[in-house]
C-alpha cells in the first residue's frame, strides 16, 4: 500500500511536479489513453497524502487551498482504432479545492477536484469526474502514527467505437495505516484497505467487486537514508460473476526490498518476489514474480530523471473488451521522464514508457494476445508563479498486438494552464 517508513509532509513543488507526471506516463501507458484518473481494477488503492500547499488563505485555524486547470487536449485516434481514426479535440476545466485543518501535531484534510469534459466531436461522450477524499494523520508519540482516510471517485469507462456507451461507476476506499517505530531502525507497518467499485448499468454489472486488502511491512535501517523492507500482502477479491463459476481470488505477495528517504540525489522504492493468484472455482491460479520500483534520482542540480518499473497480475473487465482473451494478464514493462531546468522558471521534459500485457489464456480462436506498447513524449513546463503553471506535451503512442485489432496509433497534443493558490 504506502511504501515510506514514515509518514511526511510533502511540499507542492518542482520534485512533487516530477513525481505527477511520471504517474501521468504510468496512466496513458497502462490503459485507454482518454481516461481522465488512474484505471481501477482489483489492486488498486488511491494514495493517502497529506501535502504543504501553496498559498495563505485562512479561515480561523483553517487553511483553504482553491485552485483551477484549464486544458485543451487534440488526439488523432479517439477511438484507438487500427484504421478509420478519428480525431477530436477535448477541453477540459478542473476545479479543486484542498481543506486543511493542523491540531497539535495532527492533520486533517479535505480534498475534491473535478473533471469537466468536453469534446469538439461526439459530444454524446462528453462526461463530467468527481474525485473526493477525507484524510486524518494522527501523530500519538512514542513512535506511532495512524493515518485513516475515505476515496471516493466517479468515473465511466471511455467508448471504443462510434455508438459505444460511456458505462459510469463509482469507486470508494477506505482506508487504515498504522505505523510504530521501535528506536531509530526498525519500523513496522499494518494497513487495510476494504474497496468497492459499482457500475451504474446492469449492462456493465459484471465488472463490478469489492475487494478486502491487507499488508504488514517491516522496515530496518541500515544506512542513514536507506531502510531495507520485507512486506507481506493479502487480498480476497469478490467479483459479480454471471454464468456457473466463481472468479473470486484470493491473492498473496512477499516481497523484499529498498527505500530510500529524499537525499540530495535519490529517494524512492523498489520492492520485488514472489506473488500468488488462487481462483475459487477455476484453474488459472497464478505462482510467478512481481514487482514495483519508483525512483526519483537528481543527474546534476539542473536535470532529474524519474523511473518506474512494474511487473503485476492484472484481472480483466468486460467494459475494457478485455473479457474474450481470458480473466487476466500480466503486466510488465516502465517508464521514465527527464526533466531538465533550461531557465529560472522554464523546465524541457522528454518522457518514454514500454509496457508488455501478456493475457493468460487464449480466445475462441485458440491464440493468447500479447500487447506491446510504446510511448514517446516531449514537452515544456512554464512556471510563471509559484501557483501559477503552464504544461505543454507532444505524445505519440503505439500498440503492437498479435490481434490486428487491437493495433493503434495515437499522437496527442497537450496544453493546461494550472492555478494553485
Amino acid at each position: 500500500m504506502t511504501e515510506r517508513p514514515h509518514f511526511r509532509y510533502r511540499p507542492i513543488s518542482t520534485e512533487v511536479v516530477r513525481v505527477i507526471a511520471i504517474m501521468g506516463i504510468l496512466v496513458l501507458m497502462s490503459g485507454n489513453a482518454r481516461a481522465q484518473g488512474p484505471i481501477v481494477y482489483p489492486g488498486y488503492v488511491p494514495p493517502m497524502e497529506i501535502r504543504e500547499y501553496p498559498g495563505n488563505i485562512h479561515l480561523g485555524p483553517v487553511r483553504i487551498f482553491p485552485g483551477m486547470a484549464f486544458s485543451e487536449k487534440y488526439t488523432d485516434n479517439f477511438f484507438l482504432t487500427p484504421s478509420d481514426e478519428k480525431d477530436n479535440f477535448l477541453s477540459i476545466l478542473s476545479p479543486s479545492l484542498a481543506l486543511q485543518l493542523p491540531i497539535q501535531r495532527n492533520t486533517l484534510q479535505a480534498e475534491y477536484r473535478a473533471d469537466v469534459i468536453r469534446l469538439g466531436q461526439f459530444e454524446r461522450y462528453n462526461t463530467d469526474e468527481h474525485y473526493a477524499q477525507a484524510l486524518a494523520n494522527l501523530r500519538f508519540g512514542r513512535g506511532l502514527t495512524l493515518k485513516v482516510g475515505d476515496t471516493f471517485r466517479r468515473s465511466s469507462t471511455p467508448p471504443d467505437f462510434p455508438g459505444d456507451t460511456r458505462e459510469e461507476f463509482n469507486f470508494n476506499t477506505t482506508a487504515v495505516e498504522a505505523a510504530y517505530a521501535f528506536g531509530t531502525r526498525y519500523t513496522a507497518k499494518a494497513a487495510y484497505a476494504h474497496s468497492v467499485k459499482d457500475f451504474d448499468s446492469s449492462r456493465a454489472e459484471i465488472d463490478n467487486y469489492s475487494e478486502d486488502a491487507a499488508s504488514g511491512t517491516l522496515y530496518y535501517r541500515f544506512l542513514p537514508k536507506t531502510w531495507a523492507l520485507v512486506e507481506y500482502y493479502f487480498s480476497h477479491v469478490d467479483n459479480t460473476d454471471e454464468g456457473n463459476f466463481s472468479t473470486d481470488n484470493d491473492n498473496h505477495r512477499l516481497w523484499l526490498g529498498l527505500t530510500w528517504e529524499p537525499t540530495a540525489k535519490l529517494r524512492g522504492t523498489a520492492k520485488g518476489g514472489y506473488i500468488r493468484r488462487d481462483y475459487d472455482d477455476i484453474s488459472n491460479d497464478h505462482n510467478s514474480f512481481g514487482m514495483q520500483a519508483n525512483l526519483q534520482y537528481s543527474l546534476t542540480s539542473r536535470t532529474t530523471l524519474d523511473f518506474s518499473a512494474s511487473r503485476e497480475l492484472i484481472q480483466t473487465e468486460a467494459t475494457r473488451g478485455e473479457q474474450p482473451f481470458g480473466v487476466d494478464y500480466f503486466r510488465t514493462g516502465g517508464a521514465a521522464l527527464l526533466r531538465h531546468k533550461l531557465t529560472g522558471k522554464i523546465y524541457g521534459v522528454v518522457e518514454a514508457a514500454f509496457f508488455n500485457d501478456d493475457y493468460t489464456d487464449p480466445d475462441v480462436t485458440g491464440r493468447e494476445r500479447e500487447d506491446d506498447r510504446l510511448s514517446f513524449g516531449l514537452g515544456i513546463d512554464y512556471y510563471f508563479k509559484q501557483w501559477l503553471g503552464l504544461t505543454m506535451r507532444y505524445r505519440i503512442i503505439n500498440n503492437d498486438s498479435n490481434k490486428s485489432s487491437e493495433d493503434y496509433t495515437e499522437n496527442q497534443v497537450f496544453l493546461s494552464l494550472s492555478m494553485l493558490f
